[in-house]
């Protein structure tokens, strides 16, 4: 079983490959597996929430481990109109967080990721008080 960010990185992989493509049925089974590795990542969030499984670490990643990297949302344009804005966020170069939900602007999709990153931080916050 992979952690939600596993599963949320290949979905970015395969939405580049989808990309990338030139083939319009690589395209569409690219996206396709995409989708679906973004529903295991939500179906996995879920899961995590209703205690049915442990909770990871911050989107499966120590938070110790982050060291001083900058946190960083990207707002990506990733579904159809009329919410076509989704949020991620970064540590360094690695994924840690992205949005299941779509936003009408880019400047809502950043409220809501720059809060995603606010929630994170206190997280990490709070890991760090129990390691000491």
């Amino acid at each position: 079983m992979r952690t939600v960010e596993q599963y949320l990185e290949k979905a970015v992989e395969f939405e580049a490959f989808a990309a990338t493509s030139s083939n319009e049925a690589m395209r569409k089974s690219f996206a396709d597996i995409a989708a679906c590795y973004r529903l295991l990542a939500k179906e996995r969030e879920r899961l995590i929430a209703t205690g049915a499984i442990p909770s990871e670490t911050i989107a499966g990643a120590s938070p110790s481990a982050w060291g001083r990297q900058k946190m960083r949302i990207k707002i990506r344009h990733r579904s159809p109109p009329p919410t076509p804005w989704k949020w991620e966020v970064y540590v360094g170069r690695r994924l840690v967080a992205a949005s299941h939900e779509s936003y009408a602007s880019q400047f809502e999709a950043h409220g809501a990721g720059r809060a995603a990153i606010d929630r994170m931080v206190l997280e990490v916050a709070a890991h760090r008080k129990t390691l000491k």
